[in-house]
C-alpha cells in the first residue's frame, strides 16, 4: 500500500521567514505606539506546521531574537537590565509554546490523514475484491481433478495463486484429519501386508 507524500516545506519555510523580515520592520517602524509582538506568531506557527516542533522552536528562537533586536533599537530603558532578559525570556517561552501547540496539532492531523488515507485505500481494495467475487459467481470455474489447477481463459494456475491475483487471500498449506488418518491407515496396510509375507 502506498504511503501518503509528504509535503515539500521549502516554500513554507521560505515564506515564514519573508514574514518574520515583513514583522520585524513593521514592529521596528511602530517602536513603542503599537503592540505587535502578536504578529510573530505568524511564522513560529507555519515553521512548526512545515517543518515539525524543532523548525518550529527554532523560529520561535529566531523571533526572540529579532523582537530583543528591535526593543533594544528603540530604546526601550529598563529600571534594570534582569528586566528586559526576562521579558526575553518571557517571549521565546510563548513562542515556543505556540510552536509546540501548532507541531503536535500538525502530527494529530497528519496522523489522522494517514489513517483515512488507509481507510480509503483498504475500501478500494474491498470493493475491488467484491466486484471480483460477484463476477466469478457469474461464471462456472473448471477445476483439474489431478493436479487442482484453476482454468483461467488458457492458462491453468494454481489455486492459491487464483485466490491471492483474485481475491487478495493468503493460503497456506496443512493436512485434515481425514487425510492424516488415511496416510497412518495405508502405511499400517503396507507394514502388515509386508509382515505376513513369507521370509
Amino acid at each position: 500500500m502506498k504511503q501518503l507524500v509528504k509535503p515539500q516545506p521549502v516554500l513554507p519555510a521560505a515564506l515564514g521567514l519573508f514574514i518574520l523580515f515583513f514583522v520585524g520592520l513593521v514592529d521596528r517602524e511602530s517602536a513603542y505606539n503599537m503592540n505587535l509582538s502578536v504578529l510573530y506568531f505568524i511564522p513560529v506557527a507555519l515553521w512548526a506546521w512545515n517543518l515539525g516542533m524543532t523548525g518550529g522552536i527554532v523560529m520561535a528562537a529566531v523571533c526572540t531574537a529579532g523582537w530583543a533586536l528591535n526593543d533594544f533599537l528603540a530604546g526601550h530603558h529598563y529600571a534594570h537590565e534582569w528586566y528586559r532578559a526576562g521579558n526575553i525570556v518571557a517571549t521565546f517561552a510563548t513562542f515556543q509554546a505556540i510552536a509546540v501547540s501548532v507541531s503536535l496539532l500538525q502530527k494529530k492531523f497528519r496522523h489522522e490523514s494517514e489513517l483515512n488515507y488507509r481507510l480509503r485505500q483498504t475500501m478500494t481494495m474491498l470493493e475491488k475484491s467484491v466486484s471480483e467475487v460477484r463476477r466469478l459467481q457469474g461464471q462456472p470455474l473448471t477445476l483439474c481433478t489431478v493436479t487442482k489447477r484453476v482454468k483461467i481463459g488458457d492458462e491453468w494456475v494454481k489455486l492459491d495463486q487464483f485466490l491471492h491475483d483474485k481475491l487478495e487471500l493468503s493460503v497456506t498449506e496443512s493436512i485434515s484429519d481425514e487425510a492424516l488418518a488415511e496416510i497412518v491407515n495405508r502405511v499400517t496396510e503396507y507394514h502388515e501386508y509386508h509382515d505376513a509375507q513369507p521370509a
